[in-house]
């Protein structure tokens, strides 16, 4: 999130080459803070919940990153209303700036794990234990 106000880059989809677009297209953006981490939480709230696009008996996970601190919204606030709305709140955060502690309550009041990566090889291990634990939902 930025100054800009929370939206939606790219559906759900399993199309990879689709979201992979909406990725890069992103690479661009120039950030200059204000970051609003409940605003895009909320928002995905709407999109894992929303009638027509999600599946009662699915599980709901929700992956927050972010390399700052929150300075509008209250995020814990808003991981409570993930799991008011059976969606599980995991973070990741990374950067010098990040704050770990919020985050961790964020994750904590989503009912998830939260991750800090110092380095690249810390965000893939922090991708491949999240992608093991989202297997063993799935199965």
């Amino acid at each position: 999130m930025s100054s800009q106000p929370s939206r939606i880059d790219c559906e759900l989809d399993v199309d990879l080459g689709r979201v992979s677009g909406a990725m890069n297209d992103l690479l661009s953006t120039v950030w200059n803070g204000n970051t609003h981490i409940s605003a895009g939480m909320m928002q995905g709230i709407d999109v894992l919940t929303r009638p027509g696009r999600s599946r009662d008996h699915a599980d709901r996970i929700m992956i927050v990153m972010t390399d700052g601190y929150q300075n509008r919204g209250n995020a814990v606030t808003a991981a409570g209303s993930c799991a008011a709305n059976r969606i599980t709140v995991h973070t990741i955060t990374f950067g010098a700036s990040a704050d770990i502690a919020l985050m961790g309550s964020v994750a904590a009041a989503g009912n998830g794990r939260h991750y800090h990566a110092a380095n690249p090889e810390e965000l893939r291990e922090a991708f491949r234990e999240l992608a093991a634990m989202l297997a063993i939902i799935t199965e």
